[in-house]
């Protein structure tokens, strides 16, 4: 038998997010968290107070602000004491509280009162800050003051290249999809939500004359009243794919690759895990000029990050559309999830 002490160290984390959902990120954390020699495990009482091999290590959150996603006051309620409950139990125990600053504030605001209790309280419970960029850490640290004083961990948001690696050629995606070979196509990647200005984007491209482009859009919208807008935007242009609905990863690879630029028009962002996926499947993105967008494309090389300025424009897609193909492909090895497993280990300890 091997020595006991010279096995890697494993760390036991409580999580609010313990299951990916269908959302690859998640999966992609998970996997190397367990990598790392973190054992994720559901954020509980009888976890919290675990004694002995089961004692947590700490807590990390993610996205807390779905505590606030019932439609009844009182249920949102107990969820969100619950989770602070919970975040205080460890903390008289000595024990770490991460969060992951997915977002500066929730983009639907939902339960105000509720939302200004639990980020007043999270922001006096939570020991250590994980955020994407180095840009975000600025950006949360105006909103939230008092995390300026925590432990930050700027562990990068990881590539999506193994979810892209066996899309179809730009001719065959186009071909799938009954689309001109010779068109200048344009598509958006993710859920079709207010905060991400796909009703801005629609009625910018109408107004767009270049008879030869298309527009790709699909996903799920927050509710009937933005599926209602996002119609009425589009109206009859033919030249506009609307598809109002979850579609599959498969059929998600298809129209990226399908694509010669992915249009992000975010009204708030701090990070977007799709111009992340757009990257990965070597296709430029445009998106609003903010620090972390900046960054970004410092990150991975010229040409592949293109911003504008203020509101989206006609002006702001011919530009882009129209700008050559980069020289060479992006760079994505800081955002390998290799090097994120090492990122992992060290923020735990395992390593």
């Amino acid at each position: 038998m091997g020595d006991a002490s010279l096995e890697p160290r494993r760390a036991r984390v409580l999580s609010n997010v313990v299951v990916a959902r269908s959302n690859p990120w998640v999966t992609s954390w998970l996997e190397a968290s367990k990598a790392a020699g973190v054992d994720v495990v559901d954020l509980s009482t009888a976890a919290v107070l675990a004694r002995g091999a089961d004692a947590p290590s700490g807590a990390h959150l993610q996205w807390p602000e779905r505590m606030l996603n019932p439609a009844s006051p009182l249920a949102a309620a107990r969820l969100v004491l619950r989770l602070l409950l919970l975040c205080a139990l460890l903390r008289l125990r000595g024990r770490t509280v991460l969060l992951t600053a997915h977002n500066v504030r929730a983009h639907e605001r939902r339960h105000p009162l509720l939302s200004t209790v639990l980020w007043w309280a999270l922001d006096r419970l939570v020991t250590d800050v994980h955020v994407l960029s180095a840009a975000g850490r600025r950006e949360v640290e105006q909103a939230h003051p008092l995390l300026a004083r925590r432990t930050w961990h700027v562990i990068p948001h990881g590539d999506y290249l193994a979810q892209t690696a066996g899309a179809p050629s730009r001719t065959d995606a186009r071909a799938r999809l009954s689309l001109p070979a010779d068109a200048t196509v344009l598509t958006t990647v993710g859920g079709l939500r207010a905060y991400k200005g796909a009703t801005d984007l629609v009625s910018t491209f109408r107004r767009w004359d270049r008879r030869d482009a298309v527009l790709l859009m699909a996903g799920r919208p927050a509710g009937p009243e933005e599926a209602r807008d996002l119609r009425d935007a589009a109206g009859d242009d033919p030249r506009l794919h609307l598809t109002l609905e979850h579609i599959d990863d498969d059929e998600l690879s298809g129209r990226v690759a399908a694509a010669d630029l992915v249009v992000l028009p975010y009204r708030a962002v701090l990070n977007s895990g799709s111009a992340m996926y757009a990257l990965s499947a070597r296709r430029p993105v445009l998106v609003p000029s903010t620090p972390t967008f900046t960054e970004l494309g410092e990150q991975v090389g010229p040409g592949w990050v293109r911003t504008y300025e203020g509101d989206l424009g006609v002006d702001d897609l011919l530009r882009a559309s129209d700008e050559p193909p980069p020289a060479r492909p992006p760079e994505m090895a800081w955002c390998s999830w290799s090097t994120i497993t090492e990122q992992i280990a060290g923020l735990w300890g395992t390593r």
